[in-house]
């Protein structure tokens, strides 16, 4: 017989500080995600937007704007959605760190 075990995780409530440390963590991972993917000298544009709603229950959004030289064509928006969730995914593990009680 096989059985699992789960691990119920229990959070604080976000302060301001954590919050700016959640942006950073995840900007820090989605930026090197898109130049994992992009040469530098290719990215013409830039903007990523992350914003954090909810204090217990946080629901975080990234949106990330780019323009690019390329003489290929390449889907960019499957691109990006696939370095958001990878990015999201890697920053997942220093968040929870961060907010365990």
């Amino acid at each position: 017989m096989n059985s699992a075990k789960r691990k119920r995780l229990r959070f604080r409530k976000l302060t301001d500080e954590d919050k700016s440390k959640i942006l950073n963590i995840i900007f820090n991972h989605v930026e090197e995600e898109i130049k994992s993917k992009f040469p530098e000298d290719h990215i013409r544009d830039l903007v990523i937007k992350i914003e954090i709603i909810g204090e217990y229950f946080p629901t975080v959004n990234v949106e990330v704007d780019i323009e690019i030289k390329s003489f290929r064509k390449i889907d960019t928006n499957k691109l990006l959605e696939e370095v958001v969730d990878r990015a999201l995914e890697k920053a997942e593990t220093e968040i929870r760190k961060l907010l365990e009680l």
